[in-house]
């Protein structure tokens, strides 16, 4: 498929995840990592030159070499929010090609009605492996004209195939994040064949422990963070975080700057996961978060 555009990579502030690479190359670990990154900006909208989130991401892939990044709230689908950042920064997917070399694809999608929504932004997802599909999809019932979307590639990597897809989903209003996400969960499961391998991942805005009937009004026990969870694991899904959280003894599950919230996720299928944590950030509201798979297939040295 024609490749929209070639970009490196993004990411990684961990311990354990260079540690893993193996030296038969079939064998390496896929690196991951999901960021909303705030149109590159904290949520002061402070850091707008080479303090940004933008700045951030080039520094994470070129230190820990990167294999998979998924980003939210990227500014390039926004008149608005890119016209803030500094410099080369205001067309951001330009200036990730200058900085990172051209080594790696990148795919976009905006999500936004033409130009109604000035506060547009992009998702994104870059490869170090071949691209051979990309598929959207536009979820139902635009909102502020906002078209919210779901960004689904399929990569080649070695022998294997992997699925990646990235999203984020609307808050404000429950049942719509509700039907969202269900929405997704469907036209995923009409892309990929179940034995195929599949990350899904993004910011899914809602925290299978703290968004509860008690707490918010709004939700009932069938579109509370819980039956949202359960929705995503009845399609075989695991959690990058609970599947990391005992054997790692991770301590800090929010993965939102202001609050203990932890709206992003990365969930996978027909893999295997060996590491997961979320990175320091003072560049966006949100923290990025990393995790590191392997194919099933595969034995580990």
């Amino acid at each position: 498929m024609k490749r929209n555009y070639k970009i490196i990579l993004l990411v990684f502030i961990g311990l354990g995840l260079l540690s893993c690479k193996s030296t038969n190359s079939k064998k390496e670990t896929i690196k991951v990592m999901t960021y909303n990154i705030h149109y590159g900006m904290d949520s002061n909208f402070t850091n707008r030159g080479d303090d940004s989130a933008l700045d951030q991401v080039v520094e994470y892939i070129e230190h820990y070499n990167l294999d998979i990044v998924l980003l939210q709230e990227f500014p390039q689908g926004s008149k608005k929010f890119a016209s803030y950042l500094n410099g080369d920064r205001k067309n951001p997917i330009k200036f990730l090609e200058k900085r990172l070399g051209g080594k790696y694809y990148i795919e976009e999608v905006i999500k936004r009605d033409g130009n109604k929504y000035i506060g547009g932004q992009s998702l994104v997802i870059v490869s170090k492996y071949d691209i051979l599909e990309k598929h959207t999809l536009s979820l139902p019932q635009p909102l502020y004209h906002q078209t919210r979307k779901v960004l689904l590639v399929k990569l080649k990597i070695n022998n294997s195939i992997l699925w990646v897809s990235n999203t984020h989903l609307f808050y404000l209003e429950n049942i719509m994040n509700y039907n969202d996400l269900v929405s997704s969960l469907q036209w995923m499961n009409e892309k990929v064949a179940p034995q195929e391998s599949l990350i899904f991942g993004g910011d899914l805005n809602f925290d299978e422990v703290i968004d509860t009937v008690e707490r918010y009004k709004d939700l009932t026990e069938e579109t509370d963070g819980k039956a949202k969870y359960n929705l995503i694991k009845n399609q075989n899904f695991k959690d990058a975080y609970i599947d990391n959280e005992k054997k790692r003894n991770l301590i800090t599950r929010n993965t939102f700057i202001s609050n203990n919230k932890k709206p992003d996720y990365l969930f996978f299928k027909n893999l295997s996961c060996s590491d997961y944590f979320h990175g320091d950030s003072n560049s966006s509201d949100h923290y990025p978060v990393f995790s590191e798979f392997y194919f099933n297939s595969l034995e580990r040295e």
